[in-house]
């Protein structure tokens, strides 16, 4: 798919096959940005692509895990060929129930890795290029609970701490 329309603005939307990120990709389409989604779940992927095109937004799709971070620079970089991101929103997110003595470690590495180290990278990827293209726009869900703390949602309220940390920092 080619992106050649400059007057239109690229938007790489994480965690987009449902929830916030489809209803952010609804909005951004409707309002005639083109968007490149991304999930880990191709099924949910395939429909929001063609919900999404049948709204009359240039659609691109790419399914990733992000907790392989070591996965996420090479898989972008294959499937973006060369295509400038003006707008990146890191929404994806995963959270699980339980406090602090009941979080397993295999839950609290996929919240981390999900929620803050996915956040990372993908800033870590495209900061550079939005400097070298003259701007552009991150935005990285965090949440009221990286705040105020939620009942047995331990690893969840971690993370979002912090990408509202991260966020700030860059």
């Amino acid at each position: 798919m080619s992106y050649s329309d400059s007057t239109k603005k690229l938007v790489l939307i994480t965690g987009a096959a449902n929830g916030i990120g489809l209803a952010t990709a609804r909005k951004l389409a409707s309002s005639g940005h083109d968007l490149f989604i991304l999930d880990k779940d191709e099924a949910p992927l395939e429909a929001a692509v063609a919900e999404l095109s049948a709204l009359g937004a240039k659609t691109k799709s790419l399914v990733l895990d992000l907790s392989k971070s070591d996965q996420i620079i090479p898989a972008l970089d294959a499937a973006l060929a060369g295509a400038v991101v003006d707008q990146l929103i890191n929404n994806a997110g995963v959270g699980f129930a339980r406090n602090v003595e009941s979080t397993s470690f295999d839950e609290w590495d996929l919240t981390i890795d999900i929620n803050l180290k996915a956040v990372f990278v993908m800033c870590k990827y495209f900061v550079p290029k939005m400097v070298a293209a003259g701007g552009g726009e991150i935005v990285n869900v965090a949440s009221a609970a990286s705040i105020i703390g939620l009942k047995n949602r331990v690893a969840y309220c971690a993370s979002k701490a912090g990408v509202a940390g991260l966020t700030r920092a860059i």
